[in-house]
């Protein structure tokens, strides 16, 4: 599996899709579509930060409101990111974005916009 498309499933939880990144499809992944998903939180972002750290290109994590900035450091371990979008996080702050954006490696395009 190298696309995972989970947009508005806000009945899966966190922990169950953070065992499914790990244990099934995590290391083939190249792009994964989390949005509108108010469950996904920091055990999300951290499996898939140690699953697919090598793999993820493309990121969409937009309106997952349980996102903090602590949550977003996780993903600084994918090293092969090049699109990461997070449009309406609320609880992202400013200086954890910069952290987020000066990460080596770090995405070539992010956006903070509506899709």
């Amino acid at each position: 599996l190298d696309h995972l498309s989970l947009g508005g499933c806000y009945k899966l939880p966190a922990e169950a899709l953070s065992h499914m990144l790990r244990g099934l499809v995590g290391p083939r992944l190249r792009t994964v579509q989390l949005t509108h998903a108010p469950q996904i939180d920091g055990r999300v972002t951290q499996a898939l930060g140690a699953a697919c750290a090598h793999s993820l290109e493309c990121l969409a994590l937009d309106h997952c409101a349980a996102l903090d900035d602590a949550a977003l450091a996780a993903l600084s371990p994918l090293r092969n990111l090049e699109e990461l979008s997070l449009a309406g996080l609320p609880r992202m702050t400013g200086p954890g974005l910069v952290a987020l954006l000066t990460a080596p490696r770090g995405a070539h395009t992010v956006s903070l916009d509506e899709p």
